[in-house]
């Protein structure tokens, strides 16, 4: 809580001091001084009027001297480091300094307006960073929303009074329509990637992985994370419980799942429950054979040594089964938008697939896919015109 004092210097002189808490960051002192000329009771009215101002934080842009720069890089350390997953983090810093830094890291973080930002903005959607290409909406709206959620920590730390991007809105990208497969695409796909050789190798390399992926929609970093410990054969189940990425500059990270409800538990099929037993039967028969020379990380989809799989080995064998399949090349995790459209478009309640998925919420699952099931809207008008036909006749 900020305090004032009042001295008087000579006859008609005084000297106004307020006293706010010390810097959050450095711990030092941050004091407003000024000097009036007049009365006593002139000096006690703007010494109050600064404690109001005090109070309402209007006072913390004087006190704060660093440039945005300066603070997104403490933030970095201070805050991304600490709660953010290494992939996150990284695409933070690589945003903050690619990005943001070289067009606005100049400003006064307490002097940063609205119009700063949409300056930036600007820029970004027209030129691009500083010998670049220009940005898609998209980044610039992913801009907004990182820098947003660093100022407000400034907030939060008493460091400026609001947050500048509060007022500003960022550019809105047109939705891209998702792409997915239909039934018998994916059902041409797994046929390739179960497929295997005379002497019972995989026909595609690691299909196994990605005729997982395809019946369970995890995300990929929960495939190549899966260990054999979280699988249940008897039971039919997998429990998702780590992740493995590939980080800049860091290169393979095992890390958690994206959130709280990534954590789960899935139900397999009857096919993938005996595709996951052959698999680890041919795992464990190439182990044996290697002996020593096989590094042992429990992980159900690994490298012929036992070690993580780089997620760019996985895309190209997903690029290989694709078009040996003769289905349309989607990006990798369309197979996890596969997995949900085809189920809700069985009627399998969205709680379920939301679960599955391990969103946040069924409103995410509801929002994500609505869009690209306009069948589902005909399949329920066909049934809502058969129940009320039917009570009409009942009742007639």
């Amino acid at each position: 809580m900020a305090r004032g004092y009042l001295r008087q210097r000579t006859k008609g002189s005084w000297s106004l001091t307020v006293e706010l808490d010390p810097d959050p960051i450095t711990g030092k002192r941050r004091q407003k001084f000024e000097t009036v000329l007049g009365t006593k009771k002139q000096a006690e009215e703007r010494l109050a009027k600064l404690l109001n101002e005090a109070a309402t934080g209007l006072l913390l842009a004087e006190t704060t001297t660093w440039t945005l720069a300066e603070y997104l890089r403490h933030w970095l350390v201070a805050y991304a480091a600490q709660n953010c997953r290494p992939k996150t983090q990284a695409g933070y810093t690589d945003l903050c300094e690619k990005l943001i830094i070289p067009l606005a890291g100049h400003v006064k973080l307490a002097k940063l307006t609205g119009a700063h930002l949409r300056e930036m903005y600007t820029t970004l959607l027209t030129k691009g960073r500083p010998g670049g290409r220009p940005l898609s909406a998209r980044t610039v709206q992913h801009t907004h929303r990182v820098l947003k959620e660093a100022l407000s920590h400034a907030v939060k730390w008493q460091m400026i009074p609001r947050n500048v991007a509060d007022a500003v809105d960022p550019p809105r990208p047109e939705r891209k329509e998702m792409q997915t497969w239909n039934a018998d695409e994916a059902r041409r796909f797994l046929s390739v990637v179960t497929a295997t050789t005379a002497d019972g190798a995989e026909s595609v390399p690691y299909g196994m992985a990605l005729a997982f992926a395809l019946q369970t929609g995890v995300r990929k970093g929960e495939l190549l994370g899966l260990r054999w410990q979280d699988v249940s054969l008897e039971h039919g189940t997998v429990q998702i419980s780590q992740t493995i990425q590939r980080v800049q500059r860091m290169g393979l990270v095992v890390g958690q799942p994206k959130t709280s409800r990534g954590r789960r538990r899935i139900k397999l099929t009857a096919t993938m429950i005996e595709l996951l037993k052959t698999h680890k039967a041919r795992q464990n028969a190439v182990r044996l054979q290697l002996g020593p020379a096989w590094e042992g990380h429990d992980l159900v989809f690994c490298t012929p040594l036992g070690t993580p799989l780089d997620p760019r080995n996985i895309y190209r064998s997903f690029v290989t089964a694709c078009t040996r399949a003769g289905v349309p090349r989607i990006p990798f995790h369309s197979l996890r938008h596969t997995h949900a459209t085809l189920l809700l478009m069985e009627n399998v309640p969205a709680k379920i697939v939301s679960e599955r998925l391990g969103h946040a919420n069924i409103g995410m699952t509801l929002d994500t896919y609505s869009h690209v099931l306009p069948e589902m809207q005909d399949m329920a008008v066909g049934k809502l015109e058969e129940l009320l036909n039917v009570k009409a006749v009942g009742k007639a």
